[in-house]
């Protein structure tokens, strides 16, 4: 796969760059910081594959944040 910066991945590109990613650590190199540098992305990408099937979305990420910053305001944690 050719190397796209992250800005330029859709979501359909990155759930096939997280596929190979977990195929890639399963049946080839099967180290983080080699898959990382075989695809040519950063391992914290590479983390996320391993974590998550597919991308999180940062909209979603970014309400659930606010939320729960809400949440701790509001009941003093």
């Amino acid at each position: 796969m050719e190397r796209l910066k992250r800005s330029w991945l859709t979501r359909r590109v990155k759930v096939e760059l997280f596929e190979q990613i977990r195929r890639e650590m399963e049946f080839g190199v099967g180290m983080i910081a080699g898959v990382s540098r075989k695809l040519g992305v950063h391992r914290r990408m590479v983390r996320e594959a391993l974590r998550s099937a597919e991308p999180a979305a940062a909209a979603t990420a970014r309400r659930l944040r606010k939320w729960w910053m809400r949440l701790r305001s509001s009941t003093g944690f």
